[in-house]
């Protein structure tokens, strides 16, 4: 379970940090312990219609396995739809917990 915005990623402890996109999507980046980053848990397909509360998670590649531990931590749950990108997929997801406004 999640505790303080933090998820275990590729044995190291991360903390989840926000931002938005240019068109205001949520983005995810997880940040090690000293601040620096170290995944990029969401990309940004302007194309892919999403709601309010979702998100497209990379799970492939560098990032393969992180789905798994961010809905293990109670970060995301997903939704079971897919976004086709060339070769590989992203994951449509619900943010299960409250991200920060943001401006």
């Amino acid at each position: 379970m999640m505790t303080d915005n933090t998820v275990t990623f590729l044995n190291t402890r991360c903390r989840l940090q926000f931002s938005r996109y240019a068109n205001g999507r949520l983005a995810i980046q997880l940040h090690d312990d000293r601040g620096e980053p170290f995944a990029t848990a969401t990309i940004n397909v302007p194309t892919m219609p999403l709601a309010e509360d979702q998100v497209l998670i990379k799970d492939y590649g560098e990032n393969e396995g992180l789905l798994t531990a961010l809905e293990e931590a109670g970060v995301v749950r997903t939704t079971g739809v897919r976004c086709r990108l060339g070769y590989v997929q992203a994951d449509v997801c619900h943010l299960l917990i409250p991200a920060p406004a943001l401006h």
